[in-house]
C-alpha cells in the first residue's frame, strides 16, 4: 500500500463523520417539523389532500435513523481498522501525529504547535509514520 492510499484510507473516517452529522442534522429537522404538526379534533369533515403529514414524518424518521445507523456501523468498521494500522506504527510520537492529524482530525499546523515542532518538522514526521503503518491485511 503506498503512502497516498494510506493517506486517502486515513482521512475516510473524518468523511464519514461528516456524513453521519449531517444526516443527524437530517433527523432533527424532520423531527422538528414533525412535532409541529398537530392534529385537529373534531367531528367535522375537513379539506385537504388526505396526506398523513405525521405518517409521512415518521416513515422519513425511521429512514433516517437506518441510515444513520449503518454510517455508524461502518465508520466503527473504518474506525477499529485505521486504529489497528496506527497502532501498528512502534514509535509512540509517529503514533501521536497519526491519532492527532487523522483520528481527532487536527490540521497539520495544530498538530505541529501541539508537539512543539515546526509545520515542516510534523510533515516530515507524518511522512515517516504513513510510511511505518502497517495494513491490517499485511501490507507495508
Amino acid at each position: 500500500m503506498t503512502i497516498t492510499e494510506k493517506k486517502k484510507l486515513l482521512e475516510q473516517y473524518r468523511d464519514i463523520e461528516a456524513e453521519i452529522q449531517r444526516q443527524k442534522d437530517e433527523y432533527n429537522r424532520v423531527m422538528t417539523a414533525a412535532t409541529r404538526i398537530t392534529p385537529i379534533l373534531s367531528g367535522m369533515p375537513r379539506g385537504g389532500n388526505g396526506e398523513d403529514r405525521i405518517g409521512s414524518a415518521a416513515e422519513r424518521l425511521v429512514d433516517i435513523e437506518k441510515r444513520i445507523a449503518n454510517e455508524v456501523r461502518r465508520l466503527c468498521q473504518v474506525r477499529e481498522r485505521l486504529l489497528r494500522m496506527v497502532n501498528s506504527v512502534e514509535e509512540s510520537r509517529l503514533r501521536l501525529i497519526l491519532n492527532l492529524r487523522y483520528i481527532d482530525g487536527m490540521p497539520m499546523m495544530k498538530v505541529a504547535d501541539k508537539m512543539n515542532y515546526s509545520y515542516m518538522q510534523i510533515r516530515r514526521l507524518r511522512n515517516q509514520a504513513l510510511e511505518k503503518i502497517k495494513d491490517v491485511d499485511g501490507d507495508e
